[in-house]
């Protein structure tokens, strides 16, 4: 019997550099995206004044430019559907 240790490969997926590589590049896109989300949110948080017709409110800046972000995309989304 031979006492040989067997060679491992050392991108075979064991330990953390293996993990690593098991990440696709959508992946690590979507990671790097919540982390400037999470910069942008920490960066403005002071509250800021809207006004609309008569009325007032108070909300912090990033839900604001949020949800602004998002009617823009719900009015371009619906805007440029294609016709049947």
């Amino acid at each position: 019997m031979s006492d040989q240790h067997p060679v491992q490969d050392p991108n075979s997926g064991s330990g953390f550099s293996g993990w690593l590589h098991r990440i696709s590049a959508k992946q690590w896109l979507a990671v790097a995206l919540v982390m400037v989300v999470f910069v942008f949110i920490l960066q403005n948080r002071e509250r800021v004044r809207i006004e609309l017709f008569f009325s007032q409110m108070y909300s912090p800046l990033w839900l604001t430019l949020g949800v602004v972000f998002l009617l823009g995309w719900l009015v371009g989304a619906f805007s440029f559907r294609r016709r049947k």
